[in-house]
């Protein structure tokens, strides 16, 4: 349905989303099963950086790093991004220089501060994951609709959506 996203985290937290994925039994199980996830866990890539809660950077995040990530994305045909660091709700400034880096390359990028102002991580990052993953379709679906309005004659009709906030967006 949506497009190939992956999900940048920082070093040591990639498996925390699958851990955090809710159980499909509505009791108790040893067995547990957890809902299917949209994002492929071979594309969630660890990087070195590190903000504390107080919104201290104690670690600067390294272009060198994300040149590397950059290569094996384009590899990986993957053109949707989705970034979230840890404590990035408190200092967003590794956040917002893996995004420009990623931006001038040609990605679309996805900070999970820049979407929600949650400051559970785990909340913040499925915003970022799932607004990359959509866009893609949802693209496609509004240049069909522009199309379709077109065809109809209704030229230079203003398409706007509702976001999860209530704002309008074209």
């Amino acid at each position: 349905f949506g497009g190939t996203t992956a999900f940048l985290v920082t070093s040591g937290f990639e498996h925390w989303l699958e851990m955090n994925r809710p159980i499909r039994q509505p009791h108790f199980t040893v067995n547990a099963e957890r809902v299917a996830s949209i994002l492929d866990s071979n594309l969630v890539f660890g990087v070195s950086e590190r903000t504390a809660p107080d919104g201290k950077i104690d670690k600067e995040l390294q272009i060198a790093d994300l040149e590397f990530l950059a290569a094996k994305l384009k590899l990986s045909d993957v053109e949707h991004l989705a970034i979230g660091f840890l404590n990035s709700q408190h200092n967003n400034q590794n956040e917002q220089m893996a995004a420009r880096y990623f931006r001038e390359n040609g990605f679309h990028v996805f900070c999970s501060e820049e979407l929600s102002k949650n400051d559970w991580e785990v909340a913040r990052w499925w915003t970022a994951i799932c607004s990359a993953y959509l866009t893609p379709r949802q693209d496609d679906l509004v240049k069909d609709l522009k199309k379709a309005l077109e065809d109809a004659g209704q030229i230079n009709t203003r398409v706007q959506f509702l976001t999860d906030q209530g704002l309008a967006t074209s």
